[in-house]
């Protein structure tokens, strides 16, 4: 009778409808192994990122209390879960030209070092160095947190910071780091004269990161008064210079 549905004809429907839903699983399951993994991991691999961009950033805001401040000592828990922490090489060099005095401008070659975390096989990096807060990667280079390197209205102030210290470290527990204040002192003028400065230079072409900080300060010179001489070099035409350097000695513990 028509309208009715026997139960042979239930059944043959019944394992048609099996067949495509297991034929749809099987697909997706196959779909997951060929590209779900790749995915998974550069999932995992951002938040790699994320992890140590937070860390960082505290790092770079607790320095900046040190620096700034003039916060003797801090401490954090700076979570890095199995990446590696280093104190790494690094340097910049400063350049201020004066209209008394010799020829020559006044250099002052800084061995800023960073502070970066890392993880092997990953282009990725978190880098602190002088008040500046990089995330590199394959992809070029974001600031995270700005220097004190200002140049407006013909005066020029910058603060930089000189990391000293042995770190070397990679666990997957929070780490104790600690920053201390061993020296702040005013590299210009010098106490007690008084010089007019007309130009400064920032020279980064030493340092480890020097693309990152090309990038920052060509970026910079949209806000401020720095002008690119050429790759890694930035002018600022000045009546007043001030340039402190705080030195802080970095451990890490976990």
């Amino acid at each position: 009778m028509s309208g009715i549905t026997r139960p042979t004809e239930r059944s043959v429907s019944d394992l048609i409808g099996f067949i495509l839903m297991f034929s749809i699983i099987a697909s997706s399951v196959s779909l997951i192994y060929l590209v779900g993994f790749d995915t998974l991991e550069d999932f995992s691999d951002d938040e790699d990122v994320q992890t140590a961009d937070r860390a960082m950033r505290g790092v770079a805001e607790t320095f900046e209390d040190i620096h700034r401040q003039g916060v003797p000592e801090r401490s954090l828990d700076v979570g890095i879960d199995g990446a590696n922490l280093d104190l790494v090489e690094s340097g910049i060099e400063l350049r201020v030209k004066e209209t008394t005095g010799p020829g020559s401008p006044r250099e002052f070659d800084i061995e800023t070092n960073a502070l970066t975390v890392s993880r092997s096989g990953s282009a990725d990096e978190i880098a602190y160095e002088s008040g500046a807060l990089f995330q590199v990667g394959e992809q070029g280079s974001i600031i995270r947190h700005r220097p004190v390197f200002s140049c407006e209205d013909g005066t020029a102030i910058l603060s930089v910071v000189q990391l000293t210290g042995s770190v070397s470290i990679s666990v997957e527990d929070p780490v104790q780091v600690t920053g201390r204040q061993t020296e702040t002192r005013r590299l210009y003028p010098s106490p007690g004269s008084s010089p007019k400065a007309t130009e400064i230079t920032i020279d980064v072409t030493d340092s480890r990161y020097a693309s990152a900080w090309d990038n920052y300060l060509d970026r910079l010179g949209s806000e401020q008064d720095w002008v690119q001489d050429s790759n890694g070099v930035y002018t600022c035409n000045v009546n007043r210079v001030y340039i402190r350097q705080t030195t802080i000695n970095v451990e890490a513990i976990d």
